[in-house]
């Protein structure tokens, strides 16, 4: 014989079994069998609240449009990516252009400041350029005896060989007559003294045998000069911006020096342009032949 308790069927209390229990016990098991009831009930409410409510918000969102007013058909989508492909294509060749002036103004000036430095550190020692013994000849042994008295000791350089200056573009033809030196930084320079007159000329590569090896690019020149120490190319503060770039008079008015793509002399073409750089206060302006 089973005992008595109560079971939920269809939300009501059944009693089961045939032995009655106390009136304490039959009372507790009341109370258990409601709870169930009302627990039950109160779950199903709230899912139904839940499901109403749900179905209301779908409801107000079609009838409001929000889904059609934030998605995005195909089309719609690649004519964005399409746009944003071309603002790309124009806007990023400008940042890495302006990366590369940047990065080239900012080497131009390291070149010109520490051969300005070893010049001015030599004159201490040595006096004016004027005052220098000049080398016996072009010959690299000469050279070499030149600037390990007068620069070497100011600088840190090394003196590459000729083979490997004759791996670079624009120094190739230079690489069996003239001396060249390297500087930590990677920069490579011919450096030329003159045998008949205290006068220096110095091509420059800022960032070495790195491409493009091009004047006005990463290569650019200077001089060495009495009285006026080491001076850019067509610099020194006698020429206006204008003439810097149209062209300036040298060899007693043989030749032409500019910073344009094209000179009257085409052997001088870019050659002002460190000294154009300088003078709009170290930068690459719009007009700048990049």
């Amino acid at each position: 014989m089973s005992l008595f308790r109560f079971t939920v069927n269809n939300d009501t209390c059944h009693c089961e079994g045939v032995k009655r229990p106390s009136q304490s016990a039959f009372s507790l098991q009341v109370v258990r069998c409601n709870l169930k009831i009302l627990m039950r009930l109160l779950r199903r409410k709230m899912l139904l609240v839940m499901t109403v409510n749900f179905a209301r918000f779908l409801h107000f969102l079609k009838c409001s449009n929000i889904m059609k007013r934030f998605a995005f058909t195909l089309a719609e989508v690649l004519i964005t990516l399409g746009i944003i492909g071309v603002v790309a294509a124009i806007t990023l060749p400008i940042l890495v252009q302006n990366y590369q002036k940047h990065v080239t103004v900012n080497r131009l000036k390291t070149f010109y400041s520490a051969m300005a430095q070893a010049y001015q550190a030599s004159t201490a020692q040595n006096g004016d350029i004027s005052e220098w013994i000049l080398p016996n000849s072009n010959a690299t042994s000469d050279v070499q005896a030149y600037y390990d008295i007068y620069f070497k000791p100011y600088l840190k350089t090394e003196l590459p060989s000729k083979q490997s200056v004759s791996k670079h573009k624009y120094f190739l033809g230079y690489a069996n007559t003239y001396t060249f030196y390297t500087m930590s930084n990677g920069a490579i320079f011919l450096f030329g003294p003159s045998v008949t007159s205290n006068y220096i000329y110095i091509i420059f590569d800022i960032n070495g045998f790195q491409a493009p090896n091009l004047p006005g690019r990463d290569i650019f020149f200077m001089r060495v000069i009495p009285q006026k120490g080491v001076v850019l190319f067509g610099g020194g503060g006698k020429h206006t911006r204008e003439e810097l770039i149209s062209g300036v008079p040298i060899n007693g008015g043989k030749d032409t020096s500019c910073c344009a793509k094209t000179c009257a002399t085409s052997a001088y073409n870019k050659h002002n342009c460190a000294a154009l750089i300088q003078l709009d206060g170290w930068r690459i302006l719009k007009d700048y032949p990049w």
